[in-house]
């Protein structure tokens, strides 16, 4: 399953797009941001995008992708 979701930081909003897949009875996911990737270790009971554990983790895996584009953009070359 594909899907994307949104936050919000210093008031732009921010897409990561999110894969969830099944492994062993488990659901796992992946959030997609920019040209970065970030996979949740944690196996979910249920394949459903509304699990609230599964949106909080996905959710703080893509602000922290944001902070780090920040930084990127702002580094001095």
């Amino acid at each position: 399953m594909y899907d994307t979701f949104s936050i919000i930081r210093n008031g732009k909003a921010h897409e990561g797009r999110r894969f969830l897949r099944e492994y062993r009875g488990r659901t796992f996911q992946t959030v997609f941001y920019l040209y970065m990737t970030r996979c949740d270790p944690t196996g979910y009971a249920q394949f459903a995008s509304d699990d609230p554990a599964m949106n909080a983790s996905a959710h703080a895996m893509l602000a922290t992708m944001v902070d780090e584009a920040a930084k990127c953009r702002h580094r001095p070359f």
